[in-house]
Order: structure tokens, then sequence, then C-alpha cells
């Protein structure tokens, strides 16, 4: 009976051990593999990965290497361009990061500014390493400082450039990556640039969409520098069906 005893306690007294062992391992992996070496970003368009970085605080490995998963997102959600993130970890110390971020319709060239502002009419002060090539530029708008102030805007002035934006990319991709200014003129008669196109177009007001479609009627001789537009100054779409070509005369393009 004591032997049995004693042979007992040794079974109890070395799986003690060996669990208690095999524990102190694991707890030391996992401590191991819960530091990072490397955060990698994609997904990303307006700035790069290490400009998101850098503003999260993530570029060194000392500032990051012992943090959570969920304080790394946290980090960079707090990017003024980023929606949203899906976070995870590839097993080898790498944490790769997929930014979904905000959607931007223009640039927005305002005193203080300039600003990116988004499908939600959100205000973002810019940051000066901001890829806005593929963006229209939309200047001369009027906003109160009320809105400036509260990073949102939706007044009628942006609605009409945003009716331009939207109608322009639904004519196709050709024209809207030729898009680059959406002048408001503070109220007045609108007025639009598209690159490659040595004139401007003056839309006026109201009918934005209408307008759009009618420019896009002729804008393969626009674009292909036809006869017809070879010396045009300006192509003139106030007046309802009816395009006017020539000089302007009874309304100043420059302001």
């Amino acid at each position: 009976m004591k032997e049995k005893l004693g042979t007992l306690v040794g079974v109890i007294l070395f799986t003690s051990i060996f669990c208690g062992i095999t524990f102190l391992t694991l707890s030391a992996n996992n401590s191991k593999s819960d530091e990072h070496t490397k955060i990698k970003i994609v997904g990303n368009n307006i700035l790069s990965e290490q400009d998101y970085l850098l503003n999260s605080q993530l570029d060194d490995i000392k500032n990051f290497s012992n943090l959570s998963l969920s304080e790394i997102k946290s980090r960079i959600e707090k990017d003024a361009y980023i929606s949203y993130t899906e976070v995870y970890k590839d097993g080898e110390g790498t944490v790769n990061i997929k930014v979904y971020e905000k959607e931007i319709v223009a640039v927005l060239l305002i005193p203080g500014g300039p600003y990116l502002i988004t499908s939600k009419f959100d205000l973002i002060p810019m940051n000066k390493n901001s890829d806005i090539s593929n963006l229209p530029v939309i200047i001369n708008a009027t906003l109160s400082e009320e809105e400036i102030n509260n990073h949102n805007t939706k007044n009628p002035q942006i609605i009409c450039a945003f009716k331009i934006i939207d109608a322009v990319k639904f004519v196709g991709e050709d024209m809207y990556k030729d898009l680059a200014e959406i002048n408001l003129r503070s109220g007045g008669e609108v007025i639009v640039k598209f690159s490659d196109v040595s004139f401007p177009v003056i839309l006026g007001r109201n009918a934005e969409g209408e307008k759009i479609l009618v420019l896009s009627c002729i804008w393969n001789g626009i674009k292909n520098q036809d006869e017809l537009f070879k010396n045009c100054n300006y192509v003139d779409l106030r007046f309802s069906n009816k395009i006017f070509i020539g000089n302007p005369v009874s309304i100043e393009i420059s302001g």
C-alpha cells in the first residue's frame, strides 16, 4: 500500500513538473510571438505606407513591437483619411494592415485650406504628401466660418460642384480623368476647366447634369481639336439646347 502511494505521489509530482515546464515554454513562445517586427500597409492611395506609419507613430519598431493588434488598429484609424482597417498577423512577426480610406471627391481651395472634401461633405485638412493627382479642384466656394470650423459643408455651391463631378463620372472615365477645376465663382456663373483643353467651359448655374451630357456630345471634337475648336476660346452652355463657341463677351472668365 505504501509502495503504491509512493508511486502515485511520484507520478503526480512528475506530471506537475512536466506541466509547469510546458506552460512556461508556451508562455515564453507566446510572449515572443506577440512582439511585432514589421508593419505592412496595403489598400492605401492618398498617402504612402510610410506616411501613414509616421502619422500613427508606428514607423519605429520600438514604438510598436509590444503593442496589441487592437492598439495598432486604434492608432491607424485615428488618421483623418482612414475610414476603417483590418489588422492581422502573418505568424512571423509582421502585422498586416488593410486600410479603407474615406471616399475623397475633390480638393477644396478656401482660406485656411487646402482641404480634401469627402463624399459625406466632410472637410479634411490636406496632408502635404497627399496624392491628389486624380482629383478635381474646387475653387471660389463661399463657405461660412461655422462650416469651416465644423469641418463639414453641404451648401448649394458644394452640392453644385458634386453634381458636376457625378455627371462627368457618369459620362465616362475619359472626361473624368481630364476634369481639372470647378470654379464656383462665389455663387456666380460656374466655369469648368479640363486638362489638355486650352479653353474653359461656361456651365452657368442649374441643370448641371444635362449640360455635362450636352458637352459629352462634342467632347471627341474638343479632344481631337476638330476644325470647329482649333481657334476656340470658350464653350458656353448656359443657354438651353444651345452651344456657343467663340470669344467671351458677356462674362469675365478669369475670376
